[in-house]
């Protein structure tokens, strides 16, 4: 074996290396990118849990409302001296909420944990007992509603 052929054996040997370690650097490039994208799909699916989450939280809120807004309605129309309970829950996706009536603007607003919430109130004489009478605006804390009576002069939340 002469000098030329041991050169080409060299070259030849050398460029098998390139191309392993070519190849050793696309495979890492490739896991590269798949480790990309399957973090881009966990992400993306991350956002639609929690989206979801805040959906429904906003439904069972807008649910709460309207339920509350049809019992005061029932109660205002039964006539004096109708008492009924409420069964509103205590929490709204497992979180405390706030109930903010307002007679003169004619409202109801949940605040959760997820948003606000906010449905008509069917007639504009309500109050908490306290003597304010039809021009109260009152917080309520979820839960703590535990009966609507039909005072004659409009529906007290006690």
């Amino acid at each position: 074996m002469g000098p030329t052929e041991s050169c080409q054996k060299t070259a030849l040997g050398k460029a098998k290396d390139a191309k392993l370690g070519q190849s050793g650097i696309e495979f890492l490039f490739l896991i590269g990118i798949m480790s990309t994208i399957f973090l881009i799909i966990v992400l993306v699916s991350y956002q639609g849990q929690l989206d979801i989450s805040s959906l429904s939280s906003n439904l069972e809120a807008q649910r709460v409302c309207h339920e509350l807004a049809f019992r005061i309605s029932s109660i205002s129309a039964s006539g004096e001296g109708t008492i009924a309970g409420l069964g509103i829950p205590e929490k709204i996706a497992g979180n405390n909420y706030t109930v903010f009536i307002s007679g003169p603007d004619r409202g109801i607003s949940i605040s959760h944990i997820g948003g606000l919430a906010g449905c008509p109130l069917p007639t504009s004489g309500i109050s908490n007992g306290t003597g304010a009478g039809s021009s109260d605006k009152f917080y309520i804390k979820g839960g703590e509603i535990k009966s609507l009576k039909n005072s004659g002069r409009g529906v007290v939340v006690e």
